[in-house]
């Protein structure tokens, strides 16, 4: 039986664009039955430090005013890989 997954990739940065001389790809997956559950986690994190839930999440936006939302989305994924 096969099992279906979402991946979900980024750029940092767009060379030609950018003028940059390196660029990193960047991607997380998870299977399709827990997207609903990550995605409601993810909110619930957003919510608890008072951010919008349309707040689109980018290292380049972290601040000291922000740095405990990302350390508790970046624990979100740890502890979900680890009891994957």
């Amino acid at each position: 039986m096969s099992q279906i997954y979402n991946i979900y990739c980024d750029e940092s940065c767009h060379l030609e664009n950018d003028h940059m001389p390196v660029m990193v790809l960047g991607a997380i997956w998870c299977s399709l039955d827990k997207t609903r559950k990550i995605n409601e986690q993810v909110r619930e994190i957003k919510n608890s430090h008072g951010i919008k839930p349309d707040f689109e999440i980018k290292w380049k936006k972290v601040s000291p005013a922000k740095k405990q939302f990302y350390k508790d989305i970046t624990l979100l994924f740890w502890k979900r890989e680890s009891n994957a």
